[in-house]
């Protein structure tokens, strides 16, 4: 079996080699990102594994970002049964945010309001969900 650190090598590898064959401005701007290649970092998912008590039961919200059009969804879609998995209860909203080189102007400024009512719509249902499963641990047994 392969270790952590040259499965990484030998993805690396490959991004390098796609990102020759394919030169186009969402994937030169994304050396290493995870979006690129649908995968999530190994070090999230051992810092999953080992806080599992601390975060069973629990809501949580997963957000995506790339510099092409879909915003992460090809990640969120491999990291959402590995939440469900640890017993995290995952909301239905995403917050996708593609074009991320285009996303805040030179102050910092979201130039898309869009994605404030997005991600608006995100934190008020994770926060509903939050408590929701508060109440559910505190007050019903399993």
């Amino acid at each position: 079996m392969q270790s952590e650190s040259s499965l990484l090598k030998t993805r690396v590898k490959r991004l390098r080699i796609q990102r020759s064959r394919h030169n186009e401005p969402s994937r030169r701007n994304h050396f290493g990102g995870a979006g690129v290649q649908s995968w999530y970092p190994g070090l999230l998912k051992h810092a999953l594994d080992t806080n599992l008590k601390e975060y069973i039961h629990k809501a949580v919200g997963v957000c995506g970002v790339s510099a092409g059009r879909f915003g992460g969804a090809r990640v969120i879609e491999n990291l959402l049964p590995v939440l469900r998995e640890l017993g995290l209860v995952t909301i239905f909203w995403d917050g996708n945010f593609s074009g991320a080189h285009k996303l805040f102007d030179e102050a910092g400024r979201i130039l898309d309001q869009a994605h404030t009512k997005r991600i608006d719509q995100f934190l008020q249902e994770l926060i509903w969900m939050s408590k929701v499963l508060r109440y559910g641990r505190e007050n019903i047994s399993l």
